[in-house]
């Protein structure tokens, strides 16, 4: 239910309160309570939007200085706070100042005033603002949401199972629920209204990181509506649910109420979830099963042949490729499918083939993150699919070796160590051959030979023969790079870079950082 600043003077706590903005802003709907404890308006800074809130203060580290009470309401309208309740007026705040007042109606924010009083108590008058916000404007339990949910989504008279009672519970409240796998797939949705997309609503949830969290929830706007994430285990597998306050009427304490009733209501009614068919696709191409692969296929309504990539992430830091991945894709208007085992993401991207359109996105992935990405572009088809995520599993652990410096490999990368490897393996006179073509830069042994080798190493496989990026990664200046491959090419007798040359050379140094394995 809608709880607005004019509710709170019903309050026993609020009955010599004032408000000293304009009469327009006492409408401004409220969704929770808290104290400023901040000191200066740089404490501010790094604090989180939070829409809808109101604070309570004495302004008692800048009782007299109004320019710091002023920039502290600015860093507060940036965070969403919609009023501030000055207490103890009179004892600290001597005299609320006229320019504090025109500053908070400039940002919006309602200011009140709550004189200095024996009978006043901040921990009763937070307690008091807490119910309403909980409970509703009767501060009764009867009027709240979870209360008529629950009258609703335990209906076993109305309802024979789980999805007809949340479905209920969701029209006759007004909000929406979806049930998502780990891979954030939806396998149960309560769709009352379409203000925004579920795959919009996922982009949100992963740049929150709500996968990290295991308990509580996290609140973000998604296109003006409300919505609540959170984890949960079924059956023993972890999933996410998502509860969207259609007309965002209701107060935070209010929807987390909500979701924990439908989390206990999944037990209740023993509800096991669909099959995440999307995941179990791409497990059947990751495993080669395409038998199986073709099955799920037209249950889930997908065109093989628009598949324009396959993918495997090895995460640096929790999410973040993903996250960048679905936030490309939304914007692109192209699906990605995805399967999680062992902290490997697989997937697929899906769409009508543009020029270009998954090199930029790979290109984003290896200058935005710190994960390893391996990927073929141009798939079209299951066994096209299968084969591909076949060479991925081959050789990803042997590309990392031989380009341990990539964070993005292509199927010509590998491709590459799929050829060095079998040549390593294989030895004999070939192996031999390339192997040979480095033996002049050992001629010296030593630190300086040693750091040829490592020079050209970095060189040719890590940096695509760009001196500037090879100076970055070994932390060197670039005139070393380039005085050092001076050095190599006349030891060698040829220059690295050349059309003839560069292949043997990298294929020599492949092996040999693969023999360090």
């Amino acid at each position: 239910m809608k709880i607005t600043v004019e509710n709170c003077f019903s309050l026993p706590s609020f009955k010599d309160a004032k408000v000293l903005t304009s009469d327009r802003l006492a409408n401004r709907d409220i969704k929770r309570v808290s104290v400023l404890e901040a000191t200066s308006p740089e404490d501010m800074r790094e604090i989180k939007k939070s829409e809808g809130m109101v604070l309570i203060t004495g302004f008692f580290s800048m009782r007299d200085d109004v320019n710091r009470q002023c920039q502290m309401v600015n860093e507060l309208s940036r965070l969403g706070v919609v009023a501030i309740v000055v207490v103890r007026v009179g004892e600290i705040v001597k005299k609320i100042d006229q320019k504090l007042i025109d500053c908070c109606e400039n940002n919006n924010i309602i200011l009140i005033s709550i004189g200095s009083s024996k009978d006043f108590d901040k921990s009763v008058l937070i307690d008091e603002m807490t119910k309403l916000l909980y409970y509703g404007d009767s501060l009764s339990i009867g009027a709240g949401l979870a209360t008529n949910a629950t009258l609703e989504i335990l209906n076993f008279t109305k309802y024979d199972n789980f999805e007809e009672a949340v479905k209920g519970a969701a029209i006759e409240n007004d909000f929406q629920f979806v049930l998502f796998s780990k891979e954030f797939n939806p396998v149960l949705v309560v769709e009352t209204q379409q203000i925004t997309t579920i795959e919009k609503a996922v982009v949100v949830a992963k740049e929150m990181a709500v996968e990290s969290r295991e308990n509580g929830y996290s609140t973000a706007e998604v296109d003006g509506i409300h919505t609540y994430w959170g984890s949960i285990q079924v059956q023993g597998e972890k999933h996410y649910i998502l509860i969207v306050d259609n007309k965002n009427k209701y107060t935070v304490d209010e929807m987390m109420r909500l979701a924990d009733l439908v989390k206990v209501s999944m037990g209740v009614w023993g509800y096991q979830p669909a099959i995440d068919k999307k995941a179990e696709f791409i497990r059947s191409l990751q495993k080669g099963h395409s038998k199986k692969a073709h099955i799920l296929s037209k249950e889930i309504d997908f065109e093989p042949d628009k598949i324009l990539s396959v993918f495997l992430i090895k995460e640096g830091n929790e999410g973040e490729s993903q996250t960048l991945i679905d936030r490309y894709c939304e914007n692109m208007g192209i699906a990605v499918l995805k399967f999680i085992e062992n902290n490997n993401v697989y997937g697929v991207l899906v769409g009508e083939s543009k020029d270009g359109i998954c090199t930029d996105l790979y290109r984003l992935l290896r200058s935005n993150t710190n994960s390893v990405v391996a990927h073929v572009i141009g798939v079209g088809g299951i066994q096209n699919a299968i084969e591909s995520f076949s060479l991925i599993n081959e050789i990803m652990p042997y590309a990392i070796v031989v380009f341990s410096k990539k964070r993005t490999l292509s199927k010509y990368d590998l491709t590459f160590v799929r050829n060095a490897r079998k040549l390593f393996v294989g030895g004999g006179p070939i192996k031999k051959n390339y192997i040979d073509f480095l033996e002049p830069l050992k001629i010296n042994s030593g630190a300086k030979a040693q750091g040829l080798i490592d020079t050209l190493e970095v060189f040719m496989l890590d940096s695509d023969m760009n001196m500037k990026k090879t100076a970055e990664i070994m932390n060197i200046h670039s005139n070393t790079v380039q005085y050092r491959l001076k050095k190599i090419n006349s030891l060698l007798g040829a220059d690295v870079v050349s059309k003839r040359v560069a292949p043997g050379i990298s294929m020599a140094l492949a092996i040999t950082r693969l023999e360090k394995m």
